[in-house]
């Protein structure tokens, strides 16, 4: 509040207890970094005393400091416009020089008002280590493992909005774990942005779009990659966003690349793209409808990255399956239809599955059905299991284990899968009871596209489980 006396910290225990550090690192950070302390006038070696104020000021502008003092040529180019390759592939060039490059995600999601997030990174014996960040206002905050503030850094404003138009929002991305990209160096941060622009008078804030930020361990951009000039051409209607970040993984090894998705904001198509440590961007997946889940598998033949959403040509649950060192890929679609890439990579993924709708799903009324959920199960004989959403209200599901090689083997049912059955067939929307249901006793057909056979069906038996997770 405006006039209030700020606490004053006599001696260094106590600027060291404000700090949450030892003495040592105290008069360390005075005499090697700045830090405001000030000596009693009157003899050579008396008594210090700091002020709680500048120091938690000082504390919160560091990075900003260090960060200003930096060439820019050691700075990435700004991607206002990042190259566009066949109107689809998106290649930024950083300039970055990464030496540390740990990820772990802080998902800043479009919302109105201030939030506040909390992601746990990697646990370091460095004390100038982030191992906690959060979302303060329009500022990422790194702490370390006492919870002292390392450093802040502000969020950029949104490419073409004013100071007043964009906010910056944040709530907590569910999935996340601590990585590193050059697998060497402290921790570092990714940042998922949302951007939003307030709306003018009354109604609510309309959404502008998504970018991605890497900051090293001491709060430095290291790379930025924005949506802002991502176009995609289908059978010659351009879409051109806005892109909402929507998944994401670090598939570790080698080279270590973070991988995300972007689905239109109001549209059917999206773009999985992977990222190496020095911010070179390169697009994996273009998808004639939303990837909605990301998963890394490794294979005898190698490590495969899974990418389920929907296809909406088919109208069903999609699955790719891509070579982790593969080139740029599209979507197997059909020939001269409203959903065929303009374009696109000429590779495909190496599988590409549809899951096709249940009787329930199409009972419902329901549209589509969505792979929304990958899970590796840890077995002698490694398997992957896809979840499917069969509604978008209730919690109605199809389960579809996949064999060591990747190819559907066995599905089941949740349990209000079978609920649901039995009373749309008291309704008569379903004109068979559960006990006579051709997809519990039989199974499902499921559609495979590779490369060399083009398109062939599967026979799914219903044999791992009666029933699986909700």
């Amino acid at each position: 509040m405006p006039g209030e006396l700020s606490a004053r910290l006599d001696g260094w225990k106590a600027i060291a207890d404000h700090l949450g550090r030892d003495v040592r690192t105290a008069q360390r950070w005075r005499d090697e970094r700045g830090m405001p302390v000030h000596r009693v006038p009157g003899r050579k070696g008396g008594a210090v005393f700091a002020d709680a104020a500048e120091v938690d000021a000082w504390l919160f502008q560091t990075a900003t400091v260090v960060d200003a003092a930096t060439p820019a040529a050691e700075f990435p180019r700004a991607i206002a416009a990042p190259t566009v390759v066949d109107q689809n592939r998106v290649l930024f060039r950083s300039h970055a020089r990464v030496r540390w490059l740990t990820a772990i995600a802080l998902g800043l999601l479009a919302a109105v008002g201030t939030a506040r997030v909390y992601v746990k990174l990697a646990e370091s014996s460095s004390a100038d280590t982030p191992v906690r960040v959060e979302m303060s206002g329009n500022a990422v905050i790194a702490r370390d493992a006492s919870g002292t503030p390392l450093w802040s850094y502000p969020l950029p404003k949104q490419l073409g909005a004013s100071a007043d138009e964009a906010l910056v929002t944040g709530a907590e991305i569910p999935r996340f774990a601590p990585v590193n990209l050059d697998g060497m160096g402290s921790p570092g941060v990714v940042a998922f942005l949302h951007f939003v622009k307030a709306a003018a008078s009354g109604g609510g804030p309309s959404f502008l779009g998504s970018e991605i930020l890497y900051l090293s361990s001491r709060g430095r951009l290291r790379w930025r990659y924005s949506t802002a000039e991502q176009k995609l051409t289908f059978h010659g209607r351009e879409f051109a966003g806005p892109w909402r970040f929507r998944t994401w993984l670090v598939a570790p090894g080698v080279k270590p690349r973070l991988w995300a998705s972007f689905i239109d904001q109001v549209w059917w198509p999206s773009f999985v793209i992977k990222v190496d440590g020095g911010g070179r961007v390169e697009t994996a997946l273009i998808n004639a409808g939303h990837i909605e889940s990301l998963e890394r598998v490794q294979l005898a033949d190698g490590a495969h990255i899974l990418a389920g959403g929907v296809n909406n040509e088919f109208r069903a649950a999609a699955l790719a399956v891509l070579d982790e060192e593969g080139t740029p890929a599209a979507s197997p679609q059909t020939t001269g239809s409203p959903y065929q890439c303009d374009g696109c990579p000429k590779a495909y993924p190496r599988r590409y599955f549809l899951f096709p709708r249940s009787e329930v799903n199409v009972a419902l009324g329901e549209p589509l059905n969505f792979a929304d959920t990958i899970t590796l199960r840890k077995t002698s004989a490694a398997s992957v299991e896809v979840s499917v959403r069969e509604s978008s209200t209730i919690g109605l599901r199809t389960v579809y284990r996949l064999s060591s090689n990747l190819t559907p083997e066995s599905v089941a049912m949740s349990d209000r899968y079978l609920e649901a059955h039995r009373d749309l067939s008291r309704q008569g929307k379903i004109d068979h009871e559960l006990d006579h249901c051709p997809e519990r006793r039989h199974g499902m057909h499921v559609r495979m596209w590779t490369p060399d056979g083009g398109w062939t069906q599967i026979a799914v038996p219903p044999t791992f489980a009666t029933t699986a997770a909700r």
